[in-house]
């Protein structure tokens, strides 16, 4: 095992400190507590109404803040990024579960679930990855024009968009966590 530089070192820090700052997060602390029961039913009329649970916006916002550093490409705290680095120092056996992780990682992307955002004549199937970049850039923090129709798509689907987003998020976060968690146990940036 080769060491690390202080580049590295850096980023893998940065990494552990933005786990934490999500593990911090009111909305991260407060889900457990929530319930999540979704309730749908039929009127007498034959149209369909339902339930679902409705979270807070500005706690989801800051957590998404924080969550989008796990994402983005520049950023030294994307995952993929740390995985890279920690696969360039590690024994053959821990590259083989960095690996089992990436691809646990690139399935919540692409395979949790996936919207059509198109017409019935034009789909435009969108990946969870894909509607998180959505949410994240022409919703929470950028008002991209490019993006809105695909938003509003998303808000036709209510709450029920709403908790296959939250699925994706807490299951991607808790991946990362766990490479946080055995970072900071082997003391990699120290």
């Amino acid at each position: 095992m080769t060491a690390f530089s202080e580049k590295e070192r850096t980023a893998l820090k940065l990494y552990c400190r933005t786990c934490d700052e999500i593990l911090e997060c009111r909305f991260v602390k407060d889900l457990p507590k929530q319930d999540h029961t979704t309730r749908s039913w039929r009127n007498p009329d034959g149209l369909w109404d339902g339930y679902a649970p409705v979270y807070d916006r500005d706690d989801f916002r800051s957590f998404m803040a924080i969550f989008r550093k796990l994402l983005l490409n520049k950023e030294p705290t994307n995952i993929y990024q740390i995985l890279n680095i920690l696969s360039r120092h590690t024994s053959y056996s821990e590259r083989e579960q960095l690996k089992k992780i990436r691809k646990i990682l690139q399935k919540l992307e692409r395979h949790s679930f996936k919207l059509n955002l198109g017409t019935d004549d034009d789909k435009a199937p969108y990946t969870p990855r894909q509607a998180c970049d959505v949410i994240l850039n022409a919703d929470l923090f950028h008002s991209d024009p490019e993006k809105q129709q695909a938003l509003e798509k998303l808000q036709s689907f209510g709450s029920i968009f709403q908790g296959f987003l939250l699925k994706f998020v807490t299951d991607f976060c808790c991946q990362a966590v766990q490479v946080s968690g055995v970072v900071k146990q082997r003391k990699y940036f120290d």
